[in-house]
């Protein structure tokens, strides 16, 4: 079986992602395939629309190609990490300046380069068993895929809430928060899939509605959420230590197992891209993304949280007061024409 599949159904371009194996983790070869389909698409006078779904029950997509990116690094491919994120991020693209209506069916895990895939589509239907984030710190990496835009279209502590702990979304937080635009019932999926087909894509708004709600979560999280309102990464982490609220002692905890150098690499990502255009960060996106790449932190969060899986991560500071102002600005000085020279 192929890793994804495309057909042409009615007036619909459909992609579907099924590589179970690897959760949909989206590979170079499934990202320039995709690229490659919407650009037929859009030239095509038979197809009015697009679909993008999984057909694993479960997962919708997991992300990029970590593992990949891993080995690459091991043998010192640049080019290949440069093509891959450059390939990645143009494929997020294209789904935001596609000129056809596109539909994301988000059911189950959506995380990283899934949201990537799924929150530039016009439509983005979540199942009530849709979970969605981007937990890229928990592997010393930043929120990419151009999240330091539709993260910061939120207010400013719910973006970096939602940046610095990787907490995953469900249910009606996932409309309030823009992941998704509508919610339905994941035993509703297949019947609504058959439907939409066959409905013109560019009447499809007066079909669609949300069929269920789902209490919000991130509401019970307010007296946490307001900890980084903070003004500085070090205030809102010593916040969260003296909250109140049941869950907050245990994110404490959880944050102080981050790669340092990367919580306020992440703090720092938030606070200049917000107000950015699109285009813009995605552009740093790709700058700090290649900065990145060049981290002992980010790979042996690679290795020990999806690799390895046993030991645990040795960090390059001890804590997030170790890490340098010098040391912060040097991942966003893009002063060298090419970032990506080692």
């Amino acid at each position: 079986m192929h890793s994804i599949n495309f057909e042409h159904v009615n007036c619909w371009g459909v992609i579907t992602l099924q590589k179970p194996e690897t959760l949909n983790a989206l590979d170079l070869p499934m990202v320039l395939g995709i690229r490659s389909f919407l650009k037929k698409a859009r030239d095509s006078s038979n197809i009015s629309g697009i679909i993008i779904k999984s057909a694993v029950p479960t997962i919708f997509c997991a992300g990029g190609d970590i593992k990949a990116v891993y080995r690459w690094h091991t043998k010192n491919d640049v080019e290949s990490l440069r093509t891959y994120v450059q390939e990645e991020y143009g494929l997020n693209a294209d789904i935001q300046s596609f000129p056809k209506p596109v539909v994301a069916m988000m059911n189950g895990l959506t995380l990283g380069g899934g949201v990537g895939l799924s929150r530039y589509a016009t439509y983005r239907i979540a199942t009530t068993d849709a979970a969605a984030g981007m937990p890229e710190v928990k592997i010393a990496f930043f929120p990419d895929v151009g999240a330091g835009y539709f993260l910061n279209l939120l207010d400013k502590p719910v973006a970096r809430f939602l940046a610095l702990t990787g907490h995953v979304l469900k249910g009606s937080d996932l409309i309030t928060t823009g992941y998704a635009t509508h919610l339905i019932s994941s035993d509703d999926s297949l019947n609504f899939l058959n439907n939409l087909t066959l409905v013109d894509p560019n009447k499809l708004e007066d079909s669609l509605s949300s069929s269920v709600t789902t209490p919000s979560t991130l509401s019970e999280l307010a007296p946490i959420i307001e900890c980084f309102n903070a003004d500085s990464l070090i205030t809102c982490v010593d916040s969260l230590k003296e909250c109140d609220h049941p869950e907050a002692f245990r994110l404490y905890q959880e944050m102080l197992t981050f790669s340092p150098l990367a919580l306020h690499v992440i703090w720092q990502y938030m606070n200049s891209t917000r107000g950015l255009s699109y285009a813009s960060v995605l552009q740093i996106d790709l700058k700090l993304a290649a900065k990145m790449f060049n981290t002992s932190d980010f790979f042996e969060g690679i290795r020990t949280r999806l690799i390895d899986k046993k030991d645990k991560p040795s960090w390059r500071h001890e804590s997030i007061h170790e890490v340098s102002d010098l040391e912060i600005e040097h991942y966003f000085n893009f002063a060298r024409d090419d970032p990506w020279t080692r």
